[in-house]
C-alpha cells in the first residue's frame, strides 16, 4: 500500500512568520518514504481522528512505560556494578591466612591514609601456595603509586619488594617510582 497521492512525509513543508509583512514558507522533502513507512502511513491515515489520537496517546504510554523500565533496570544494573566493585575491592584487600602486611608496606599505607591520600590494596597467591603477592595503590589529585612485594607464608611480615613500582604525575605516563624513602617525603608533601 502506498501513502496518499501527493504525501511526501509529515515534515514536509511550513509557514515561518518572519519580521516583515509576509509570511516565508520554507518547503523542504523529506527522504522517500520505506516500504514499512509507507504501510503505517497507510494505516494511520485509514483511521477516524478520534483513533488517531487513541493510538498517538496509546504509542506515547507505550514510550513512556518502556523508558521508565529502561531506567529501573539502568538503575538496578549501577547499584550491582557498585556492589560488585565494593565486594571486589573487600575480597582483594582481604589478607590470606599465613600471611602478614609487609611491615614496609603497613607503614606507608597507614602514612597515605593520615595524609589523606587513597589506598588500595590487592592480595594474589602464587600456584604453589608458598607466597602471595601484595600488590599496594596510593593516589590522590592525578598523582599514583603501584608498588608489589612477595611474601613469603608465615613471613612474620616481612617481604621482599618484587620489583621498583610505576609512579604517575600530571602531564606524565607511568615511570619507574622512586625509592620508599622519597614516596614517603611526596606523601607527606601536598601534592599541587
Amino acid at each position: 500500500m502506498a501513502g496518499p497521492e501527493g504525501y511526501t512525509g509529515p515534515t514536509s513543508g511550513r509557514i515561518r512568520i518572519g519580521g516583515g509583512q509576509e509570511p516565508v514558507v520554507e518547503r523542504f522533502t523529506d527522504p522517500p518514504l520505506t516500504r514499512e513507512e509507507s504501510d503505517a502511513v497507510a494505516w494511520f491515515t485509514a483511521l477516524s481522528p478520534n483513533e488517531q489520537l487513541r493510538e498517538v496517546r496509546r504509542m506515547k504510554w507505550n514510550l513512556d512505560e518502556a523508558v521508565r523500565t529502561r531506567d529501573v533496570w539502568r538503575n538496578a544494573a549501577g547499584r550491582h556494578d557498585r556492589e560488585y566493585g565494593r565486594l571486589e575491592a573487600e575480597r582483594d584487600a582481604r589478607r590470606p591466612d599465613g600471611y602478614e602486611l609487609p611491615r614496609a608496606a603497613g607503614e606507608l599505607l597507614s602514612l597515605a591514609r593520615r595524609q589523606g591520600w587513597g589506598t588500595a590494596r590487592r592480595w594474589t597467591l602464587s600456584e604453589d601456595g608458598l607466597a602471595a603477592r601484595l600488590e599496594v595503590g596510593i593516589s590522590r589529585k592525578g598523582h599514583a603509586f603501584k608498588l608489589g612485594w612477595v611474601v613469603p607464608v608465615d613471613g612474620n611480615g616481612r617481604g621482599s619488594r618484587d620489583r621498583a613500582g610505576l609512579a604517575r604525575s600530571p602531564g606524565r605516563d607511568w615511570h619507574d617510582a622512586p625509592s620508599l624513602k622519597k614516596i614517603r617525603l611526596l606523601l607527606m608533601a601536598d601534592p599541587d
